[in-house]
């Protein structure tokens, strides 16, 4: 199990300067849509997003952090 949760996650936008929801409108999306990406499909849960919208946002996530959140399936 990853140590990358939902809160690690968060404070990593943070590091970034973005808050959860001001990143999520930064990149044209929906905040409550990243907010649910972020809970469920964190590394550390072990579930791997199967939905296109879910995906694209994880990818956007691991682009602007510098790291694969997606473990390598993009």
């Amino acid at each position: 199990m990853s140590g990358k949760t939902p809160e690690w996650i968060r404070a990593e936008l943070i590091k970034c300067g973005y808050s959860q929801a001001a990143w999520a409108r930064a990149n044209g999306l929906h905040p409550r849509a990243v907010q649910r990406c972020i809970k469920h499909y964190a590394p550390a849960k072990g579930i791997s997003p199967k939905r296109r919208e879910s995906r694209a946002i994880m990818a956007l996530l691991s682009k602007s952090l510098g790291i694969d959140l997606l473990w390598g399936d993009q």
